[in-house]
């Protein structure tokens, strides 16, 4: 039991190096081709015409982002009100259904196959 724990620590720590090491590649790449874009766009405009489509394009990129990072509202029902009834059921209920039904066999199939450390 301790020695799973000790492995599930390191394969988490090993991930998370593996995971942050890929992120400073990705900045590092990012920060060439913006180098490489604003270059390039030298050659075509004035710097200040590069600086402006540069910064709109980031600024755009993060804005995108935000707008996916926003919670979307929420559907919970209240504990206590337990009165109502359920809504109607749509069309796509047995498709979800059996797509989670499927999704749970096949979770249980992986764990039957699954070697035994």
């Amino acid at each position: 039991m301790l020695a799973q724990i000790k492995h599930n620590v390191a394969r988490t720590a090993q991930r998370a190096a593996l995971g942050g090491l890929s992120g400073v590649c990705f900045l590092a790449g990012v920060g060439f081709l913006t180098a490489a874009l604003f270059l390039y766009l030298l050659t075509q405009t004035d710097p200040i015409t590069a600086c402006l489509i540069i910064g709109g394009g980031f600024s755009g990129l993060g804005l995108v982002f935000v707008g996916l990072s926003r919670p979307g509202k929420s559907h919970t029902v209240a504990a206590t009100n337990t009165a109502q009834t359920a809504p109607p059921a749509s069309a796509m209920t047995p498709v979800m259904l059996a797509f989670l039904d499927g999704l749970q066999q096949g979770m249980a199939a992986r764990q039957a196959t699954k070697p035994s450390r």
